[in-house]
């Protein structure tokens, strides 16, 4: 029960989990779903999110490190490293579990030491290439719903089209609508892998402040329909009042998440 995405942008892979878990059948805690797999002795790089029983997509990311690390890292290794690994955790490993109900999804992001950025799905058994647009978990209709209302779509483009920190700022929000799923909440992860191979994670204290906006806003818009702000006979003025909210809101949302990114010590 969570929410893993991600999105293949102009300036690389965006991903975003959630960092609640569900121990039986009603004790929340906090665990993070996305795992980076490195190796300092080379440049290829893995950011693993995953859904489903958590010792098995533990597992599988062992296997893929250990694989990776012992290849040359280029595209084709990640890719058979991916395989190989889901194929052995279900022939050795998941088939014989009680019932064998093993739940794992992976949507994986990589970049390799030949210079290739992709999404890697994986679903059961099934391994396949990630689209533009991904989403897994109990929280998948709710992101992917808001993507397709909010997201204009590449044509005959292998990404989406829009600026890559707008659609980092559309991920924390389509995460927030989600926590409305029950079994998706806590903290927000935002990771992108861009196009260099470069590894950028969004402040916890950026993503709380976007929150915070589009909490704001939703109360504004909220107001429309139990009645409107200002003068009910002169939705003119009641738009101009919202508009110079919405600006002022903005520019101190700009103001504060650039004073986030020049504090080191806002983590």
């Amino acid at each position: 029960m969570t929410l893993i995405a991600g999105i293949r942008c102009s300036g690389g892979l965006i991903m975003t989990a959630d960092t609640e878990e569900v121990l039986g059948d009603a004790l929340k805690t906090r665990g993070e779903k996305l795992h980076y797999i490195y190796d300092p002795t080379s440049s290829w790089k893995v950011v693993l999110a995953g859904a489903g029983d958590l010792d098995y997509i533990l597992m599988v990311r062992d296997f893929i490190e250990d694989k990776l690390k012992a290849s040359k890292g280029n595209d084709a290794d990640i890719i058979e490293a991916i395989r190989d690994s889901v194929h052995e955790i279900w022939r050795d490993y998941a088939r014989f579990e009680p019932g064998a109900n093993v739940q794992l999804k992976l949507l994986i992001g990589s970049w390799s030491n030949d210079g290739a950025l992709r999404f890697t799905v994986v679903s059961g058994a099934a391994v396949r290439t990630g689209r533009q647009i991904e989403a897994m978990g109990i929280g998948d209709a709710t992101f992917l719903g808001m993507a397709d209302r909010f997201l204009p779509r590449g044509f005959l483009l292998p990404y989406t089209v829009g600026d890559t920190e707008a659609l980092r700022v559309f991920m924390i929000y389509a995460a927030q609508a989600a926590k409305q799923v029950p079994g998706v909440g806590g903290m927000t992860r935002v990771i992108t892998l861009d196009l260099h191979g470069n590894l950028k994670y969004e402040k916890s204290f950026k993503v709380i402040e976007v929150q915070r906006f589009f909490g704001n806003f939703h109360d504004n818009i909220s107001q429309i329909f139990s009645g409107f702000i200002g003068d009910q006979k002169n939705p003119e003025e009641t738009v101009k009042i919202m508009g110079r909210k919405l600006i002022k809101d903005i520019r101190a949302l700009r103001k504060k998440l650039a004073e986030i990114e020049a504090n080191p010590a806002l983590l």
